[in-house]
């Protein structure tokens, strides 16, 4: 299927795949998203940080920054390149939140069973 795709000139060509695959991930985060507040039902006590798992989350955060390889590229095919850091802080901040936001749903609804 790859060397299909690399046969691709334009790019344009492509873009409504993209825009499948954003609307996708956009309806799988919200469908999660939907079954943790549906499932946050438990009264027990939650404990907001757990030292043993210090390494897994940071693993976890910087799996999920891994495109920062592409800041250069980006910033070299920017119209206004002076606006860029200001987008990029924008962007990385945004991201760090959405994927925050999705773990604290999750452990909200399911506790510290949640492994």
């Amino acid at each position: 299927m790859l060397s299909i795709l690399v046969q691709v000139k334009d790019m344009a060509m492509l873009s409504p795949f993209s825009l499948f695959a954003d609307v996708a991930n956009l309806s799988g985060t919200t469908a999660v998203f939907l079954q943790d507040f549906k499932a946050f039902s438990h009264h027990e006590t939650i404990k907001a940080y757990d030292w043993t798992a210090f390494l897994y989350v940071t693993a976890v955060a910087v799996y999920s920054l891994e495109g920062v390889g592409m800041v250069l590229p980006l910033e070299s095919s920017c119209a206004k390149r002076e606006e860029f850091p200001k987008i990029l802080k924008w962007t990385i901040v945004g991201i760090t939140l959405l994927i925050a936001s999705f773990g604290v749903a999750g452990y909200a609804a399911f506790g510290p069973h949640t492994e």
